[in-house]
């Protein structure tokens, strides 16, 4: 599989995750991206299939400058803020050419922690 890698300048956590999303759909098409970016405020992103309503305060976020995101991916509510964020969308064509893929991508990762001197 033949992968793009695109840097995103930081930007709000709804653009982020429409960013995130148009590439997914482009995915279909046969085209894998490595995206790396940051975010521009404090953001809270929250899975697709996350149960939200009454679990959050609104207004205390609100307050704390944190904004509240719906991401287009599964897993839990993650916040955001003074971080390095990447994703990867690829065609899905079977889960096994996904699973190689984060593999490949978590090795080169830990690698390059490795690199820096991280255990």
């Amino acid at each position: 599989m033949q992968w793009h890698f695109l840097t995103s300048p930081a930007s709000a956590g709804d653009v982020n995750m429409a960013f995130d999303e148009a590439l997914m759909q482009r995915a279909a098409s046969g085209i894998a991206v490595f995206r790396v970016y940051g975010w521009s405020s404090p953001t809270l992103s929250l899975g697709r299939n996350q149960r939200a309503r009454g679990l959050y305060d609104l207004d205390a976020a609100r307050e704390m400058g944190v904004r509240i995101v719906r991401r287009p991916t599964g897993g839990r509510a993650l916040l955001h803020h003074r971080e390095v964020t990447y994703s990867a969308t690829l065609p899905a064509r079977n889960a096994a050419d996904a699973r190689r893929a984060y593999g490949f991508i978590n090795e080169v990762l830990v690698e390059g922690l490795r690199s820096l001197g991280v255990e």
